[in-house]
């Protein structure tokens, strides 16, 4: 997606620490949102089957990612909280909501997305490969904050402090 490397830096509260790149193939978004639309019987008396009114019924906003380092921040936020001590401990339960901060840079463009209410709803594979890299995949879903908007993202370019 970006000819130059990506980086992030994983913003938790109160934790503030920086990750590095993440792995191939960058970052998704994706958005979606339900629609129910009047027609059928309704349609049959009424404008000739035309669709006469849609309504939408739910909305999501994610980001998949991966965490490319191997560290005591990745591997916190892929384990909701349960690396201590070099230890990793596998627990059921709902995982953390936090704010998010991804940082990306293209050259000498900058874009940052922040995320103010995000949860990891989805943990891909890890993968222990010979000459490969430990990735550890994540999708995180984005919640509306106080004025509705589930994520914020901000174009510069380098010039410009984001």
């Amino acid at each position: 997606m970006f000819r130059s490397a990506v980086f992030f830096l994983l913003l938790t509260l109160p934790l503030v620490a920086q990750t590095p790149a993440p792995a191939s193939p960058g970052i998704s978004v994706r958005t979606s949102k339900q629609v129910f639309v009047y027609r059928g019987e309704l349609g049959k008396w009424w404008q000739n089957a035309d669709i006469v009114r849609r309504i939408q019924t739910d909305h999501s906003a994610q980001f998949k990612l991966a965490f490319l380092e191997t560290n005591w921040v990745s591997l916190n936020a892929y384990y909701g909280g349960n690396y201590l001590n070099g230890v990793v401990s596998i627990k059921s339960g709902v995982m953390p909501r936090k704010s998010w901060v991804i940082d990306m840079f293209d050259g000498t463009y900058k874009i940052r997305v922040v995320i103010p209410d995000g949860q990891i709803v989805d943990r891909g594979d890890i993968v222990y490969k010979n000459r490969d890299a430990i990735s550890f995949p994540v999708t995180l879903e984005c919640y509306p904050d106080a004025t509705g908007v589930k994520a914020y993202i901000y174009h510069a370019t380098a010039s410009v402090s984001l």
